[in-house]
């Protein structure tokens, strides 16, 4: 539901302690609260791996979840000056880096892979394996019914390649090779990878590669879809043009920009669309799923980015436009004993975390307080969900990095 006149709301709720944060320093809570983040994800690793379980089953990792909380591990590690922080995050990116990368045809014919349900090793059709190479494989099981070491049959954009690659970038030239290796994957097999979006001339990467073997023949073919959907993704493409931009492929990570503002806005919101359908032709955006505040973010983030590196300010005005529709149409104001906070969409530590990491660089680029204000506020609400032990975020370490992402935006300014 929509609240009337928030922003005067929230404005005259906040602006006195905001302007204290602003002048003075950001709360020691936040600090606290990183230091407890963190050390629980270092406690809740799964069993036998250096990695953190999937949200939704258990016995499984994921590559995506487990180099994002790399990641953070890290960043606060050096903010900190925690080695364990810091050792916690390489046990993880050696993990999948040693097990996990699709180099070559010879090193993953071992491999077990989950392919529909059917565990086993496979061959490949002719031209299928140059699809999905460098990549990492998604997903592993250490244990999978009777079988060690099963990989899942999923390739995706952001969870394969994009997040992967971020999480070995925040360690330097740690991983420069595998960095190399992966970044490939980007380069290969363009027209089924990055197709033109409808009649349009602009491109953007398709959301996944699922492997299958519909004809039980043994070998692998490759579709460039999810869940039978074929669709390029504005919050997916995005993230991925922050992780172009730090390797340096500035061309690359303009043309993604270029495809947001010419493909992807929606000027009659005033946002952008989710996702673009290529079956259909056409942008789409699932209000059902109420993932469109968290997109609308990131989409936001990376155009401060590309800002930032062209000094582009069409950039800038698509991204405070995207910060502005969020604090005027998305936000909801809740009045705690300790103050106010606020959330976007929908009340979970999901999605606002991102919104909070926005924010913040949209208050550090332009100085605008409100940018601050609901970022400090949002920051609050997902820490209210920290119940003992983590009841709020249902022992979840996918959502206790994405508080602890929040919370580094905050610690970064």
């Amino acid at each position: 539901m929509r609240r009337l006149a928030v922003g005067v709301l929230f404005v005259s709720l906040v602006l006195v302690s905001i302007v204290a944060v602003a002048q003075i320093q950001i709360p020691e809570k936040y600090s606290d609260a990183a230091g407890v983040l963190a050390e629980w994800l270092v406690g809740h690793r799964l069993a036998g791996v250096p990695s953190w379980p999937f949200a939704w089953d258990p016995t499984r990792t994921d590559v995506g979840i487990t180099m994002d909380i790399a990641r953070v591990l890290n960043e606060l590690g050096e903010i900190t000056g925690s080695e364990v922080y810091k050792a916690t995050a390489r046990d993880a990116a050696d993990f999948w880096v040693s097990t996990n990368v699709i180099d070559s045809e010879e090193a993953v014919s071992s491999w077990l892979w989950d392919v529909g349900g059917n565990v086993g090793t496979y061959a490949w059709e002719e031209g299928a394996f140059e699809k999905v190479q460098f990549a990492f494989a998604g997903s592993y099981w250490p244990v999978k019914g009777e079988h060690e070491g099963v990989r899942g049959g999923t390739i995706s954009l952001c969870g394969s390649v994009v997040r992967p690659l971020a999480g070995l970038l925040t360690f330097g030239s740690l991983y420069a090779d595998t960095i190399s290796t992966v970044q490939q994957w980007l380069f290969t097999d363009l027209e089924a990878k990055m197709p033109t979006s409808g009649d349009s001339t602009y491109r953007a990467y398709m959301g996944a590669q699922t492997l299958n073997d519909d004809d039980s023949d043994g070998l692998l073919d490759v579709k460039y879809e999810l869940w039978g959907s074929s669709r390029q993704s504005a919050g997916q493409n995005a993230r991925l043009m922050v992780t172009l931009f730090d390797l340096g492929l500035d061309t690359e990570a303009v043309a993604i920009a270029d495809w947001l503002l010419e493909v992807m806005w929606d000027e009659e919101q005033g946002s952008f669309h989710t996702l673009f359908d290529i079956t259909e032709g056409s942008c789409m955006t699932f209000v059902e799923y109420q993932d469109y505040s968290d997109i609308n973010a990131r989409t936001a983030y990376g155009l401060l980015r590309a800002y930032e590196e062209t000094s582009d300010a069409r950039y800038l005005d698509f991204a405070t436009r995207t910060l502005d529709w969020l604090i005027d149409t998305e936000m909801n104001v809740v009045l705690t004993g300790s103050g106010a906070q606020t959330y976007f969409t929908k009340p979970t530590v999901y999605g606002n975390h991102i919104i909070v990491v926005s924010l913040a660089k949209g208050y550090e680029i332009t100085g605008n307080p409100k940018y601050l204000s609901a970022a400090v506020t949002t920051a609050d609400f997902i820490l209210g969900q920290m119940d003992t032990p983590f009841t709020g975020f249902e022992a979840n370490a996918w959502t206790v990095q994405e508080a602890l992402e929040a919370v580094l935006a905050l610690l970064k300014l």
